[in-house]
């Protein structure tokens, strides 16, 4: 999704400073930085505490997922340009979207963890 920003972003500042339009030429400048900040530095972390904590750059709060509360993870195709998206719905109906690069491996991971966790709680009661 973000990537699909990219691109118009970057043509639109040559394009306004090629007709000499510099402030609206910087606006777009600054769009890319925001959109390659958000390419380069998010992050899925997994913490001991049974959490997945889902970081979408230095300009955005950090969300949390409790793994006891997921209820379902598949991978969706979503928008005009086909891009994949995991999907975690967690439990009261809300979900949330990311895209890990290696989509398969991070819903294996998330299972077996939210499993590892389901585990210890039955043993543990």
């Amino acid at each position: 999704m973000v990537m699909c920003c990219l691109l118009p972003s970057t043509v639109l500042a040559v394009y306004f400073f090629w007709i000499r339009l510099p402030l609206a030429a910087l606006l777009f400048l600054l769009a890319m930085v925001f959109i390659v900040e958000r390419l380069i530095h998010t992050t899925y972390t997994f913490t001991d505490k049974g959490e997945l904590h889902i970081s979408k750059g230095r300009f955005a709060r950090r969300e949390t997922v409790a793994l006891r509360e997921v209820e379902h993870v598949e991978i969706c195709r979503s928008g005009w340009f086909r891009t994949d998206v995991v999907v975690i719905t967690c439990a009261g109906g809300c979900s949330r979207s990311v895209t890990p690069m290696a989509m398969e491996e991070f819903c294996h991971v998330l299972l077996k963890r939210k499993s590892e966790l389901c585990k210890d709680d039955s043993l543990a009661g």
